[in-house]
């Protein structure tokens, strides 16, 4: 999905951060100097007419050269969302201005936008540059109001001397700011005049870029509220939100006569509410196909649902108003709802910036059902891992309020049976059951890819997860809306070791976390990871053996959703099965909780390394 699908605003600035981030490459502590050094000033101001705002910055970048590796980083880049216009760029090397045939732009290029009128300016340098010399460039951005205006980003790249926020204000604006620093705090200037606002930071602390921390591109992230007298001018309250985006485009979109002769009739045919709404998701994320267009008037606001009909095409938010007014045809209550689907700076409230993502809820009593109308293959009361856990905006006029997703996980999404003799252990048979995000994948691969490419990705998105065991030959023998089963072969001999009187196996069959996990119990920053683990695995034994019946290990933690266990049971049948279990059910961990699940993570791969051992029974003894 592109950051294009709600907002520019955040998302884009991000995209701007990691462009920074190519030409100025993070300090190396060891080295005595940094490569580059970098100071940032915006000077923001902000005129009102007949209750309107308008807002103008002048931003000015300077970055010295401090040492010869630097030299080779001589593009540099601005970015212009379309809601907002970039103009009067000037560039400087050392005190001179440099020519304007070295400031260039193109046109924003995202995978599943084909029309966009965003732009991305370069400024070029070429091979001018030498040893402690400086660049500077400056340039204005206007805002059409104070609700566009960005949250901003300060870079975590090599040293930063100053960011410096100025704002120009009438006398009745306050300006006031909120701070997200996911590392250490600096130093934090402000001075309030009477038309006048300062805010300067000095004193960052770099820190290096580590694994599962999405924020290594910033060292902190400043929200500005804009007050006249004691009025908040910001959409915090989602009811000022919905009050203020309705006057763009309507919460409940209605779709006209002539256009719902495109849809067929079966879709309102039932008259159970569940399967109606069922029908319109299942014929939005079918036969609208995924497409933005991201022209100024369309980034933030749907199409008409009459256009997205005609033309067959449309983002998340076309889908989703699509979706809304074909359910209010029907008198069913489903909005809109906006969330973030990455992890963005954590502040309260709704604001532009927050959202790059918009979905569907359907109020069902004192239930809230969310459902993905951009997701394809996923059915219908299912939602993506990505979004569990996170809270969504509900656009409903009458109650527009925010709604967390929960994460709705209760049984293993992948699990497999597999059936082993101990004399045969290449030979072994699998059943594999698989859910959630699961579910979605395998379809798509049965839908859009080659046998021989299919069986090699489900292949290894079944081995990625497994610690010395091997699958292959996999095929599809059974689907339905949240379960996929599949079969295949399991080769075991790498897993266990055998003698002609013992067998041993691993403790833990899973593979799970890189080890520079190890590393991050060093430093005091929250570890986050995209994906939630719910895992199971039952091997039976055929054969003549022996064990002691209902070894156990296992390992959960108090409070969170953390869990790995290894037990091997005698069946009723007399033979044996080893049971592996293991679960992540938590995507952020920070502070004590942080301490817990890295002490969790270092058992369990203590644990993998151990063995079980299998006695085989002799019956002449």
């Amino acid at each position: 999905m592109t950051a294009l699908a709600f907002s520019a605003s955040f998302s884009t600035r991000r995209v701007f951060l990691l462009l920074i981030m190519l030409f100025l490459p993070l300090s190396v502590h060891s080295q005595k100097k940094p490569d580059f050094t970098y100071s940032e000033t915006h000077v923001i101001t902000i005129e009102e007419e007949n209750n309107t705002f308008r807002l103008k910055s002048k931003n000015s970048i300077k970055v010295h050269f401090n040492t010869e590796n630097a030299l080779s980083n001589n593009v540099f880049y601005i970015y212009e969302p379309s809601y907002l216009k970039v103009e009067d760029i000037d560039a400087y090397h050392n005190k001179r201005r440099i020519y304007d045939s070295a400031i260039d732009y193109h046109y924003a290029d995202f995978s599943d936008v084909f029309i966009s009128d965003s732009r991305t300016h370069t400024i070029n340098y070429g091979s001018r540059l030498k040893k402690n010399d400086y660049i500077r460039y400056t340039y204005t951005e206007k805002y059409d109001g104070l609700n566009y205006y960005p949250i901003q980003s300060i870079p975590n790249i090599d040293s930063v001397s100053r960011y410096e926020l100025k704002f120009n204000h009438p006398s009745d604006i306050r300006i006031a700011f909120n701070f997200f620093f996911p590392g250490k705090k600096p130093v934090i200037r402000e001075s309030h005049g009477k038309t006048g606002t300062v805010l300067k930071f000095t004193d960052f602390e770099h820190h290096e870029p580590v694994d599962h921390y999405p924020f290594n591109g910033s060292l902190g992230y400043v929200q500005v509220l804009f007050y006249k007298k004691d009025s908040l001018l910001n959409l915090l309250e989602p009811r000022k939100f919905i009050k203020w985006y309705s006057g763009l485009t309507p919460m409940i979109p209605e779709v006209d006569s002539v256009a719902l002769t495109m849809v067929p009739d079966s879709l309102f045919r039932p008259k159970n509410s569940l399967q109606k709404i069922a029908n319109i998701y299942d014929f939005t994320k079918v036969r609208i196909r995924y497409l933005a267009d991201a022209r100024k008037g369309h980034t933030i606001t749907p199409l008409e649902p009459e256009y997205v009909l005609k033309n067959s095409y449309g983002d998340c938010k076309d889908k989703s108003a699509l979706s809304v007014a074909l359910a209010a045809n029907q008198n069913l209550p489903v909005y809109m709802a906006l969330i973030n689907s990455s992890d963005g700076p954590r502040f309260e409230g709704s604001y532009i910036d927050r959202f790059d993502h918009v979905i569907c809820a359907w109020d069902q009593g004192d239930t809230t059902i969310f459902f993905d109308p951009t997701q394809k293959y996923q059915s219908f009361g299912r939602i993506g891992e990505r979004l569990m856990g996170k809270e969504a905006l509900v656009l409903n006029p009458d109650n527009p309020r925010f709604v967390a997703i929960p994460v709705s996980i209760k049984e293993p999404t992948l699990r497999l049976v597999i059936n082993a003799n101990l004399d045969s252990l290449k030979k072994a048979e699998v059943t594999i059951t698989l859910s959630e995000d699961y579910l979605p994948l395998i379809r798509r691969l049965y839908d859009e890819t080659s046998s021989l490419k299919r069986k090699n990705a489900l292949t290894r998105i079944i081995n990625d997860h497994l610690y010395k065991l091997s699958i292959s030959d996999l095929d599809m023998v059974a689907v339905n809306p949240i379960i996929v089963t599949l079969k295949g072969r399991a080769d075991l001999s790498r897993f266990i070791i055998s003698s002609s009187t013992k067998s041993y196996l691993p403790q833990s069959p899973f593979r799970y976390g890189h080890k520079t996990l190890y590393k991050r119990d060093n430093d005091s920053l929250p570890l986050f990871f995209n994906k939630l683990i719910f895992s199971e695995i039952k091997i039976n034994f055929s054969g003549d053996h022996l064990t002691l019946a209902d070894t156990l290990i296992a390992r959960r933690v108090s409070g969170l959703p953390l869990a790995y266990e290894t037990r091997i049971v005698k069946k009723n049948n007399g033979l044996l099965q080893a049971h592996y279990l293991f679960k992540v059910l938590q995507k952020e961990f920070s502070g004590q909780e942080k301490k817990l699940f890295i002490d969790f993570f270092k058992t369990f791969k203590k644990y993998r390394k151990k063995l079980l051992t299998l006695r085989k029974n002799n019956p002449d003894k």
